[in-house]
């Protein structure tokens, strides 16, 4: 059994964690990982003595060729005295790329002023309780306004959309993660950064998200209007194929 030190992550849920896809016992992106989480506890002010020993490009290597051959997903987490590693599997299915993601308006607002915000940190609960909701209402991920009115991001992803062969994304300051396939993404194609309402989201010609588990997932409905083509985001989800293999 893990014992887990009671620490400021355990009580105020200052704690921050990564969670990396596993190939066939090949971690994906691990150094765009690695970099983020540490940036977040310099940003926090998470300080772990431990954390350089046990986390490194080689022990998250070593945890991977511990799985069996298939997905997996390894998170990541600390806190000032806790280094906790996890392996589980990873849930998307085929059958969950063909028919793509609906999403639906959260009512809950992001607060695009929270350092929180920008992290990926303990303190989850909004994205949870969210994402709890939008499933037992028969949706796959509930999707953030900030308090301005902007669009941000879902619960466990980042969103794209694409207009005239243009590929969007909300920018930063909207209140969003950064995610690692986000910023895949961007290296990837021309993006470009933009803050639009949920009414120009609306008139997208094709919408997808992302996250380090799912890769590039097509969105096929918004609250019930539907995007039938999902013709360049195929592209890119083929081209992302292409790198993990």
């Amino acid at each position: 059994m893990t014992m887990i030190q009671r620490d400021e992550a355990f009580d105020f849920g200052l704690g921050v964690f990564e969670t990396i896809a596993i190939e066939n016992r090949h971690p994906i992106l691990v150094q765009e990982h690695l970099q983020r989480i540490e940036n977040s506890m310099r940003e926090l002010g998470i300080h772990n003595a431990d954390f350089s020993s046990l986390v490194s490009i080689e022990t998250i290597e070593k945890q991977a060729q511990e799985c069996p051959p298939g997905r997996y997903a390894l998170k990541i987490s600390v806190s000032p005295k806790n280094v906790l590693f996890s392996v589980r599997a990873s849930g998307y299915t085929p059958g969950d790329y063909e028919r793509g993601f609906r999403l639906t308006v959260s009512s809950v607002l992001r607060n695009e002023t929270s350092p929180l915000t920008y992290h990926k940190t303990m303190n989850y609960g909004d994205n949870m309780i969210e994402k709890r909701r939008a499933k037992a209402a028969g949706y796959d991920e509930p999707l953030f306004v900030n308090t301005k009115g902007f669009v941000s991001e879902g619960a466990t992803t980042n969103l794209f959309c694409i207009k005239k062969e243009q590929i969007f994304t909300p920018s930063l300051s909207c209140g969003l993660l950064n995610g690692i396939l986000r910023q895949y993404v961007m290296v990837l194609s021309d993006v470009k950064e933009y803050d639009f309402t949920l009414a120009e989201l609306l008139n997208a010609d094709e919408i997808f998200v992302t996250n380090s588990l799912l890769g590039i997932m097509p969105v096929s409905s918004i609250d019930g209007r539907n995007f039938l083509c999902h013709e360049k985001t195929l592209e890119l989800m083929a081209q992302y194929q292409e790198m993990i293999r």
